[in-house]
């Protein structure tokens, strides 16, 4: 019996909003490679400050912060519209050209 063609699909995984397809693959390997890199990047994320608000006693930290935050969310491998999902999955699917 011949198998089918499959596709393999990166997952942007969460509890709150469930998931979303991030990228398509026809290689495994890439697939996983890639949620390595969102895996890896995702324990880069900046640690908020413990007054996680701006207030003229924390200003510096803040900002610091505010400002690593944007760099990281600029440079996620998926784009910053997934940053905040909780992890990443690899779903293979059937492919019908």
């Amino acid at each position: 019996m011949k198998r089918r063609p499959t596709v393999h699909i990166v997952m942007a995984c969460t509890n709150y909003e469930g998931d979303r397809p991030v990228q398509a693959f026809a290689n495994v390997e890439a697939a996983h490679l890639f949620k390595v890199a969102l895996d890896a990047h995702v324990l880069k994320r900046p640690i908020s400050p413990a007054q996680a608000v701006d207030t003229p006693e924390n200003d510096a930290e803040f900002e610091a912060w505010d400002r690593k935050t944007k760099r990281w969310l600029k440079l996620h491998p998926a784009g910053a519209d997934f940053a905040y999902y909780d992890d990443f999955a690899v779903i293979e699917l059937p492919y019908a050209p």
